[in-house]
């Protein structure tokens, strides 16, 4: 009984392991993802940088919603 659990467990964690080095594969559509991606971070940069010190609460409504 325990040399049985002591290869399930054995071979439970040699499955996880290799696992973790295989990998993943990319397909050929993520590329424009990416740049979908970029495109939005560059866009939500600017309108973090927007902010000043000073600015009403009504103003930083203007740039962000809640």
């Amino acid at each position: 009984m325990i040399r049985r659990l002591f290869v399930l467990t054995s071979l439970s964690i040699i499955f996880i392991g290799s696992s973790l080095f295989v990998p993943p594969t990319q397909s050929a559509s993520q590329e424009p993802c990416a740049q979908d991606h970029s495109a939005w971070m560059t866009n939500a940069l600017e309108k973090i940088e927007s902010i000043k010190p000073g600015m009403t609460r009504q103003d930083l409504l203007k740039v962000f919603k809640t």
